[in-house]
């Protein structure tokens, strides 16, 4: 999977939505950062539920633990791609940007940071 390639569908995507629902632009970054940071929350709603459900006495019984653990994993790419339209609506090559990040958090993690 080519990281740019998801970027560009994710904002073609956003563009169509926005055209078809009169949402925010997804080539506005403010408005953009607000909706990842709602998405954010979600993030942390679904990953509470699923812990709930994990940790749960019943937690062999219950079929909705992978239900949960599913709709975590939904709401965090869902985070992403707010990222991936935002550096796609830039021009950012972002596979360079992430290349360049996991180096840096390697050197950190050598350097003990």
């Amino acid at each position: 999977m080519n990281i740019n390639d998801v970027a560009k569908k994710a904002f073609a995507y956003a563009r169509q939505r926005q055209v078809k629902e009169g949402i925010e632009s997804p080539s506005d970054i403010v408005a953009m950062c607000r909706h990842a940071s709602s998405e954010l929350f979600e993030v942390i709603d679904a990953y509470k539920k699923w812990q709930a459900k994990a940790c749960s006495p019943n937690v062999f019984f219950d079929k909705d633990v992978n239900s949960a653990k599913s709709a975590f994993a939904d709401e965090v790419a869902d985070v992403i791609m707010c990222g991936l339209i935002m550096a796609s609506a830039q021009g950012v090559d972002i596979e360079a940007a992430l290349e360049k990040c996991l180096e840096k958090n390697r050197k950190r993690a050598e350097a003990g940071e």
